[in-house]
């Protein structure tokens, strides 16, 4: 992808210990082996790293942070204290917000206001209707 539309456009998406389905991720060296990927894709010259940020992954994200030099941008049930958290403290450069957008189209005005967030119901998500999409207060 790098040589047919550049690096500076191409960024790359992880979820270390991230349970999917039955998947469960608890091998040992497991955080190097997302160290090393991350030093990989950062010689690549890609813009940026993003993952998934649980209280089970915040050791590779730190190794990952160490070994990317690109913007790393982290997402995971993130709220406005725990994000400029993160972003103060280095551990990222970005943070992306998915869930809390579906119920709370206003986001970035709710997160700056301080607003309280409308919770998310995910039974509605990829539903068939508008329920889930233009039904949120």
């Amino acid at each position: 992808m790098t040589a047919r539309i550049s690096p500076e456009r191409v960024g790359f998406r992880v979820s270390p210990y991230n349970g999917f389905n039955d998947l469960q991720e608890t091998y040992d060296g497991q955080d190097q082996v997302y160290a090393e990927l991350a030093a990989k894709l950062s010689g690549l010259g890609i813009t940026y790293l993003h993952a998934i940020c649980n209280p089970a992954s915040v050791k590779a994200i730190k190794l990952m942070r160490e070994n990317f030099k690109g913007a790393l941008m982290l997402n995971g049930g993130y709220d406005a204290k725990r994000a400029e958290a993160d972003l103060s403290s280095g551990l990222a450069d970005l943070i992306s917000f998915g869930r809390p957008f579906i119920s709370n189209p206003s986001l970035p005005a709710k997160l700056k206001e301080g607003s309280a967030l409308v919770p998310a119901d995910p039974n509605a998500f990829y539903s068939a209707d508008e329920k889930g999409y233009t039904d949120y207060v």
